[in-house]
């Protein structure tokens, strides 16, 4: 699969890009930032995270986690604390792995060589490009899904994306088309029309520069580039969740599995369900395996919902009177006093259940996710 332009066009879609660009950009924060471990940063965050969410974290993210060696050396549970409600929150741990991995054999400096840059957790071909191209000026493409879509109605192209054969197409397009003085300017031009003018679903063809190469404006329908799969419908499941306090007032608490959903964060003990839950006995039941507790739930005290991208999680929380317990918990189980739950990472709808129980202890929380 081959996408091509005029050649004499090339040029013309450069400057066109660039002088929009340079009159149209958001000031976003990342965008004065020239050291690579910031821009890398920020490409980790914007990994399928809204603008707007990162926006809200990243100055307070650089000011606890200022270079390679600050987050390297991090405690865990302080770098998930600052990274939560962003999600996917193997995003956080890899970032570390990664900064650990940079520490040890490049002085804490992201490599300036692409096969380099790729070998570490969590950055594939567009995050080398981005990082490069915009922190070293080295002349890579970046082609992330805004960029995609905006070259797919550019060439009249329906193939998707996200396949691998036309993946290869449109970055060996993009890397025609890149500016080799000004690099990272240009991927962050093609990323900005991408976002906010060649949007996936209502494109503003009226304020765009490329209008007139553009084939999916020509044939009046830009839509239809790329071709989007029919979105299949988000299943639903139901999460049961215990409140278990010993005598002291302390709340039994859990540490997630890496590489599981909310990695590595806090939860309250209990299990998901794939289908409406009857009765409480797997709640029950599964408290039992899982922590060695014996317990009688009483009536439910929360219900919430909430949204991920491939599915919605509704969530029931009951309080539960301890029965039994072992001397000796699992390793992952603790119990956690009120204040020690401020400093802990939760998933954003348990941190909400957290809030409505000690509202007190909560108004407390510190806002830079800090454990001191």
């Amino acid at each position: 699969m081959e996408l091509s332009l005029p050649t004499p066009a090339i040029g013309a879609i450069r400057r066109a890009l660039l002088n929009w660009y340079r009159k149209h950009a958001r000031d976003l924060p990342w965008r004065h930032r020239r050291d690579a471990y910031a821009i890398w940063v920020s490409e980790i965050m914007l990994q399928q995270t809204r603008v707007e969410t990162v926006v809200d974290y990243y100055d307070r993210f650089l000011a606890a986690f200022p270079d390679c060696q600050a987050l390297a050396l991090a405690e865990p549970d302080r770098l998930l604390r600052a990274w939560e409600g962003m999600g996917y929150y193997n995003r956080a741990t890899r970032l570390q792995q990664a900064a650990r991995l940079l520490l040890e054999h490049h002085d804490g400096q992201f490599p300036r060589d692409p096969q380099q840059a790729a070998q570490l957790p969590g950055v594939g071909e567009y995050t080398v490009g981005a990082v490069l191209s915009m922190a070293y000026g080295i002349p890579l493409p970046a082609v992330d899904g805004n960029v995609g879509r905006v070259l797919s109605r550019l060439t009249g192209s329906a193939a998707d994306p996200a396949e691998r054969e036309a993946k290869q197409a449109l970055t060996r397009l993009a890397g025609r088309l890149l500016s080799r003085k000004s690099p990272g300017e240009f991927n962050q031009a093609l990323i900005e029309v991408g976002a906010l003018v060649c949007t996936g679903r209502s494109p503003a063809c009226s304020r765009c520069p490329l209008t007139r190469w553009c084939k999916g404006y020509r044939v009046g329908d830009p839509t239809r580039f790329p071709a989007r799969p029919r979105a299949a419908s988000k299943p639903v499941r139901h999460a049961l969740y215990a409140l278990i306090h010993d005598d002291a007032g302390n709340l039994l608490v859990r540490r997630r599995p890496v590489g599981k959903l909310w990695s590595g964060l806090y939860e309250l003990p209990g299990l998901i369900l794939t289908r409406k839950h009857r009765g409480l006995h797997p709640l029950v039941a599964h408290l039992r395996e899982s922590c060695g507790v014996e317990v009688l739930p009483q009536e439910r005290r929360y219900e919430l919902t909430h949204v991920f991208t491939h599915f919605t999680l509704h969530l029931h929380v009951y309080p539960v009177r301890l029965l039994a317990a072992p001397r000796r918990l699992p390793e992952n189980v603790r119990w956690a006093s009120p204040e020690e739950l401020v400093r802990l990472p939760f998933p954003v709808p348990l941190r909400a259940v957290l809030r409505r129980e000690y509202p007190n202890v909560m108004e407390e929380e510190p806002s830079d996710g800090s454990t001191t």
